[in-house]
């Protein structure tokens, strides 16, 4: 199991500096501010958001 550290360093929403959770649900920030709820669970979805939704 990769450490804490490691994750942050390898995470894109860690780089990209997206607030998201590693172990739980995570809502999008940016969905948020326009008065959407959009969850995801598995961070790979949500890069995928963001990047699709959002071009980061």
């Amino acid at each position: 199991m990769a450490s804490e550290e490691s994750q942050k360093t390898e995470c894109y929403l860690c780089i990209k500096g997206a607030p998201h959770h590693h172990e739980k649900a995570t809502p999008c920030y940016l969905c948020l501010k326009n008065g959407k709820t959009v969850y995801f669970s598995d961070t790979e979805k949500y890069k995928k958001h963001l990047k699709t939704e959002h071009f980061l």
